[in-house]
């Protein structure tokens, strides 16, 4: 069967009229929202449900309110006269989506594919792990508490170190001089997409992660830098159509820098590389959004020329208040051929 690769819109469209129609059709998962379940790559088949059809634990196709479409799994629904509310939540996370109208729902996950493997996430042994799974949600709670506190500490600890002048000096003597920064292919989209967290921008519809692998798989603006052998930051641009009123233009995507390889210049050389290649290729503005609280990396861009940007639909989304453990973010902008021949 021929895989065919379709923009947001054009897949929401054409689930829907399918599902409408008492169709089915697969598509590839992207994102880590669903582990240990569903899988980043697996193959997902979805059928026609109702509301009323559904049960506690069954993955469900939905349309969240900005018409980003998700597969979580349903954790408690409710009717009220005719209308169904769903509450639905990705397996690894620790709080739910906000309520979704049963009006949403597109259809439900009957068949996963992996690894040459058939699994049936509907019913069986697989539901059953599911509901113990949404069951154990408060000891998960109590183990991620442990565990990030544990984590942590040690960040802190390694903080606290890479504050210290001399401890720049010798990583970026050592870790620095042996990093490598490349143009990333389709052979590190799996790092790209632990790099970068398969995390979500606000309002993109497509996870980080998997828009790095599409930047990487078309020959896009995308690098990758390398310890040896092992990943240790990426950062990538893309760009959304011009009249896009929240994300116009060309954004840049990070530059993301895993922790043990902090302070060592890689973040500052994976920044100016990507500036430089936009403006070889005649890109003249590009965009990031920063978390508001992160000093480093909002001095590491006003470093390359980054500067406070304005757009307004965008902003009126980001001055909404941030959903819980969500960190609130600015707009910054810069002109690419600034650093260009620096």
């Amino acid at each position: 069967m021929r895989e065919l690769r379709l923009d947001d819109d054009t897949f929401l469209d054409l689930s829907a009229e399918i599902l409408r129609q008492g169709g089915s059709f697969q598509f590839r998962a992207h994102g880590s929202s669903m582990v240990p379940f569903i899988r980043d790559g697996d193959l997902l088949t979805v059928a026609p449900v109702a509301p009323a059809g559904l049960e506690i634990g069954d993955v469900v196709l939905f349309r969240t309110r900005r018409d980003r479409l998700l597969a979580h799994r349903l954790v408690h629904k409710s009717e009220r006269g005719s209308e169904w509310t769903l509450e639905m939540q990705g397996d690894a996370r620790l709080s739910s989506d906000r309520p979704v109208p049963g009006e949403r729902v597109l259809g439900r996950v009957v068949r996963v594919q992996r690894d040459g493997r058939t699994y049936r996430p509907d019913r069986g042994s697989w539901l059953l792990a599911a509901r113990l799974w949404i069951r154990l949600l408060p000891l998960r709670r109590v183990l991620a508490r442990v565990t990030s506190a544990v984590t942590g500490a040690a960040l802190s600890t390694l903080e606290g170190l890479q504050s210290l002048p001399a401890y720049r000096r010798l990583v970026q003597r050592t870790v620095g001089a042996r990093a490598l920064v490349r143009p990333a292919g389709s052979d590190d989209a799996a790092a790209l997409g632990r790099l970068f967290g398969q995390e979500t921008l606000p309002g993109v519809r497509q996870p980080v992660g998997a828009l790095a692998r599409t930047v990487a798989q078309e020959g896009g603006l995308a690098l990758i830098a390398t310890v040896g052998h092992r990943p240790a930051g990426a950062v990538a641009l893309h760009r959304f159509p011009d009249d896009d009123p929240h994300y116009p233009g060309w954004w840049l995507l990070g530059p993301v820098v895993r922790a043990r390889y902090r302070r060592a210049g890689i973040g500052r050389e994976l920044l100016h590389q990507a500036l430089e290649d936009a403006a070889s290729q005649d890109i003249a503005w590009v965009y990031l959004l920063a978390c508001q609280d992160d000093a480093a990396t909002r001095a590491l861009a006003q470093e390359a020329g980054f500067l406070p940007a304005t757009l307004p639909a965008l902003q009126a989304r980001l001055d909404d208040p941030p959903r819980p453990g969500e960190p609130r973010r600015v707009v910054l902008g810069c002109v690419a051929q600034r650093h260009h021949g620096q």
